[in-house]
This record gives structure tokens, sequence and C-alpha cells, in this order.
């Protein structure tokens, strides 16, 4: 049987160029923020939302480094990549753990430093190398062609 699971803290950072800040410093900073939050010392696990850490700072591995640098060593830490819908499948990855009973409480981070230098080809790879960068497209344009099509359907005000 699956355990109920709560959102119990939240914490975040303005988002900004931070230029002097690691991504480690980043998320270790939401994460001790959302601890405090909840009232919590310790969760059970972390799962870090992000997909760029590997291209613009030739990082790898970032998850488990957020969670040494917020207190949290030793847990189980895991990094989750999923596109635009990363952060996203970070707390549904946490929210999983939790009821599932694998662990009490988890933690949902998402991080990503791209002010450092140029992100557009690092996104790229995250679309269809065989069409879509074929093609020209570039996350901005298909995002763009979302929200056109989903004003056309909705008819927003």
């Amino acid at each position: 049987m699956l355990q109920p699971v709560y959102i119990v803290g939240l914490g975040q950072i303005p988002v900004q160029k931070r230029h002097e800040a690691t991504l480690r410093q980043l998320g270790a900073q939401v994460v001790r923020a959302a601890l405090q939050d909840a009232g919590l010392d310790r969760v059970g696990a972390l799962y870090l939302g992000n997909m760029l850490s590997d291209e613009l700072q030739s990082q790898k591995h970032v998850a488990a480094l957020v969670a040494d640098e917020a207190g949290l060593a030793g847990i189980e830490a895991l990094q989750v990549r999923a596109a635009t819908a990363t952060g996203a499948a970070a707390l549904r990855m946490a929210a999983l753990a939790v009821a599932s009973g694998s662990v009490s409480s988890a933690v949902a981070v998402g991080v990503e430093k791209m002010s450092d230098h140029s992100a557009t080809p690092a996104l790229a790879k995250a679309l269809d190398a065989q069409t879509e960068v074929r093609d020209g497209a570039t996350m901005v344009s298909l995002n763009a062609q979302m929200m056109w099509q989903y004003k056309e359907k909705y008819r927003p005000p």
C-alpha cells in the first residue's frame, strides 16, 4: 500500500546571474531553505533536477555534491533529467520514494546555472537531432510554437 505524500516545506532563491556561486552552492542553499521551512534536519533522499551541468559546468554527479554541501552527506542523492520537465520529474521521484516507503522524507530541488556560458547549444541536445535540430529548431522556437498552438486552441483572454 502506498504511503501518503505531503509537501511540508519550500525553498527558493531569486533567479538571477550569480557568477560567484557554484552550482552546488546554489542547490544547497535551496535545499537548506526547504528543510528549514519544513522543520527538518535530515531527509532520506535528495532528487536533483538538472540537465545542463555536464555541458555548462563540466560537472556530473551534481546531486551528491549538492547533498554534501547542504550537510546531507550519506543520503541517497540522484540527478534527474527530463529536458524542460526536469524539476517536475525530480519532484515526482521524491514523491514516489516517499509513497513507496523507501524513505520517510525526501527533498526535490531544481538548479541550473545558465548565465556563465551560452546555453543554446547545450539546450539543443534535448531536442531531436534527426528532425528538430536539423530543421533549425531551438528550445525557444519550439516553446513559441507550443504557445501559439495553445492560444489558437483555447483562445485565452
